[in-house]
């Protein structure tokens, strides 16, 4: 983005009340999800928040989401947005995939996450035939993703 000055990146933040602020993140290296988020708005405005303070927020073209799963907090960042979103944990290196931001489902050995792609049945058929391993996830997700709705 040409109009940021040196040291900053394009992004946003949206706070617990739902208020949405965008402008320009001040960064210090790598961003570490610990880091205090600082944001100056196009009219000058600088504010600080903590990560955990915000429902989401975008720095460049990742964005990271904090939800609560089992009754813990948990710090995602986006990975495939769509009709399925992959989102990954940074800190436990796990992955969830949901449909309706309500529920996040462990991609794990147990393979409850499969039944989100039942509702395109010749994906899920190719899926569960084995032509796709556990550890192909993004894959998976890309192909329902792109497969048109099923005809009834």
């Amino acid at each position: 983005h040409t109009t940021l000055k040196r040291g900053y990146a394009k992004g946003y933040v949206i706070k617990k009340e739902k208020d949405t602020i965008f402008g320009s993140i001040k960064m210090n290296g790598r961003f570490v999800l610990s880091d205090k988020i600082n944001i100056i708005t196009k009219n000058g405005t600088e504010s600080s928040y903590d990560p955990k303070e915000l429902i989401e927020f975008k720095i460049n073209d990742r964005t990271y989401h904090n939800v609560q799963i089992k009754n813990k907090l948990k710090q995602l960042v986006e990975m495939i947005n769509g009709e399925i979103s992959m989102y990954r944990d940074l800190k436990k290196g796990q992955s969830y995939l949901t449909k309706d931001f309500e529920e996040f489902i462990d991609v794990d050995k147990k393979e409850k996450y499969l039944e989100l792609f039942k509702d395109k049945p010749k994906i899920y058929k190719r899926i569960i035939d084995n032509e796709y391993k556990y550890f192909e996830i993004r894959s998976i997700v890309s192909l329902y993703n792109n497969a048109p709705q099923q005809q009834l």
